[in-house]
């Protein structure tokens, strides 16, 4: 396949001597057999596929195509998008960010932190992309996009002076079904908090974190593997990387003289008080891991006072104050999301009630709904539960998983399937001693419905409409 100049997984995106890569079905995606002969008919004469009866029949069925059987296509339409691509990842330093919660931050405080240090820094994360050529709202839907997406951004990178890339590495795209991946090797890796998500597609817990190890299995021998001190499975971290550096991080170490619901000052030393502007202590974890990290790539001693002036991540811990009470946008999709973020919202703010608008993406992880659940119910006066992402599950049976959850409890639980009628109806219920928390979605721009539709969202736009009217 030396000649190959042009791969696709998307059967639509086809032409003469493009060559179509039928994945296996993985998750709640369709077997990429079920497009082998939609790929023929749009041009394509060779097809690489996994061997199976189905894939030998149409092997049989169309003898002019070549059909290259593999173990994994997707190891290697990896291989193949970095060879295209010339392979960009051996001419960076990449460092992966992973974890099941604050992965979209720490890659962005750290990417703040080495372009404040000069060095010349791209990122692809969940919010942000920048390929060199200045940072911009990412356009992908996925973390870690497909290696068709993923090398070529490396290979922007890569031509416009990049040296170091800053990367979210998802446990999808380090476990080997996906490979996404591919061929890259790290630079360092920086983990957040470990929990439980993901697991329709990982299929257990096991499984999950064994797929996350993977990014300190693929760093290079003498680099970093960075963890929180208090990190559930370091020592198996710590075991994955015999070949790098592995060491720990933590909030404990700054020195916290004022909190509030939106910012933190922390001492920087000398007498100066730096501002940092997230009040949640999971943030500044996160920063302090970012710091780290970036001390070691600069090869300088960092200290707090480089934190000074980092801006706030889109759709993460998104306060807008109002007469009518607080509203806190917050992409949280998990149950220990959801427990850090109300623990902290109600020692934040003693005496206010909080309301949230709350729900859980359709045909995933379903096994997190009534946990999430019985955590409002601990922490809400009121609960309003709508759609997230409903896709072809609809919203009955999310909100039923998570009605589970909730059981008999003294709050108000409401039901309303519609977000923006939801978010209305939460600024209608809200005063003065309100919180209010909208969560699931932050900084997305669309809403998943059946059949794949997707609809523009734009969460801060609603609440402001819906603010508007009671002004």
């Amino acid at each position: 396949m030396a000649d190959i100049r042009d791969i696709t997984m998307d059967s639509r995106r086809c032409v003469k001597d493009t060559v179509f890569f039928a994945f296996p079905p993985m998750g709640h995606g369709r077997s990429g057999d079920l497009f082998i002969e939609d790929a023929i008919s749009r041009g394509s004469r060779t097809v690489v596929c996994a061997r199976s009866k189905n894939t030998e029949n149409l092997a049989r069925r169309y003898p002019d195509v070549r059909f290259l059987f593999r173990k994994s296509p997707q190891e290697e339409f990896s291989r193949r998008a970095a060879r295209i691509c010339g392979n960009p990842q051996q001419k960076l330093r990449i460092i992966g960010i992973t974890g099941t919660d604050g992965k979209t931050t720490t890659a962005f405080f750290l990417y703040t932190l080495l372009k404040n240090l000069g060095i010349k820094a791209g990122i692809l994360s969940t919010v942000y992309l920048d390929d060199g050529s200045g940072i911009t709202d990412s356009p992908y839907r996925q973390s870690t996009p497909e290696a068709d997406v993923l090398f070529p951004f490396l290979s922007r990178c890569a031509r416009n002076g990049v040296d170091t890339v800053v990367l979210e590495a998802t446990s999808h795209a380090l476990s080997p079904r996906t490979a996404r991946l591919g061929p890259v090797v790290f630079e360092g890796a920086v983990y957040t908090t470990i929990s439980s998500e993901h697991l329709d597609f990982h299929g257990s817990l096991q499984a999950y974190v064994g797929d996350k190890l993977n990014l300190a299995r693929r760093t290079r021998k003498g680099g970093f593997v960075l963890s929180p001190s208090d990190g559930t499975y370091n020592d198996m971290i710590r075991q994955a990387c015999p070949q790098a550096v592995f060491d720990t991080y933590t909030a404990s170490s700054v020195r916290v003289l004022r909190r509030d619901l939106e910012s933190t000052v922390i001492g920087a030393g000398d007498g100066k008080e730096v501002m940092f502007p997230y009040g949640e202590d999971v943030f500044l974890q996160n920063a302090v891991g970012a710091l780290r990290a970036a001390s070691l790539i600069s090869g300088r001693e960092l200290g707090i006072g480089e934190l000074s002036g980092i801006a706030r991540v889109k759709g993460r811990m998104q306060v807008i104050r109002t007469g009518r009470g607080l509203f806190v946008i917050d992409f949280a999709h998990t149950a220990d999301a959801y427990e850090r973020l109300m623990r902290f919202v109600t020692a934040a703010e003693k005496g206010r009630k909080i309301c949230a608008v709350v729900s859980s993406g359709g045909q995933r992880d379903i096994g997190k709904r009534a946990m999430m659940g019985t955590i409002c119910a601990r922490y809400c006066s009121v609960i309003i539960i709508t759609s997230e992402d409903p896709r072809d599950e609809g919203f009955s049976p999310v909100a039923a998983d998570i009605l589970e959850g909730i059981g008999d409890c003294p709050a108000r639980v409401l039901q309303i399937p519609d977000r923006t009628e939801a978010i209305r109806t939460a600024v209608k219920l809200s005063d003065a001693r309100t919180v209010t928390l909208l969560l699931g979605k932050g900084h997305e721009k669309t809403i998943e419905f059946q059949g794949g539709k997707k609809v523009p969202w734009d969460e801060e736009a609603v609440l402001q409409e819906a603010l508007s009217r009671w002004e």
